[in-house]
């Protein structure tokens, strides 16, 4: 299997749960409020459930959609309002890591790839890239009004996207929904 150093960024493929419409629609405006703060692209608001995964099959949709077969929608809570150094972590919403979650993210072997549960932190990015000083302490005081709030899972997107694709090139191959039964 090729590492994903030798694979082009345009090989490289993400694994998205995305919130429910209205949750999204409030999420991507205040993105797009933010964005113009930070001088970075719109994004969609997604759950990064696993990134950079090269496309070592031809049937990565088919694995993904599997994963999503097996698996029940899911409700996450913001936990808080967090800032980082890190380009795609640098305003965002941590979320309570749940066995749900945590689960669904080691389904994602089935892709070939290890996974590495202690460093996962689910989150939903607010703004990517650096950002004035004010305009950061206002947007984390605004992003308060998150906390606590239940936000419902029911698809995986499979995207073509890395950390190394800029983000207007990220596009949403296909939406998976999760469908599992008890």
């Amino acid at each position: 299997m090729p590492s994903s150093s030798s694979v082009s960024a345009s090989a490289l493929f993400s694994l998205w749960l995305v919130p429910d419409a209205p949750t999204r629609e409030t999420l991507a405006a205040d993105i797009l409020s933010l964005t113009r703060a930070s001088g970075t692209a719109p994004f969609v608001p997604h759950i990064t459930l696993a990134g950079d995964l090269p496309d070592t099959s031809d049937d990565i949709a088919a694995i993904v959609q599997r994963i999503a077969a097996q698996a029940r929608p899911i409700r996450l809570t913001v936990a808080e309002v967090a800032q980082g150094d890190q380009f795609f972590k640098s305003l965002f919403l941590r979320l309570d890591r749940s066995p749900q979650i945590t689960q669904l993210r080691a389904h994602c072997t089935a892709l070939g790839e290890t996974i590495d549960q202690a460093s996962f932190d689910p989150h939903i990015s607010l703004a990517y890239g650096d950002m004035p000083k004010e305009a950061r302490q206002e947007a984390m005081q605004a992003a308060r009004r998150w906390v606590g709030t239940s936000i419902e899972v029911s698809a995986i997107s499979l995207v073509q996207s890395s950390s190394e694709t800029p983000i207007q090139d990220w596009q949403i191959l296909h939406r998976f929904p999760l469908i599992g039964q008890d």
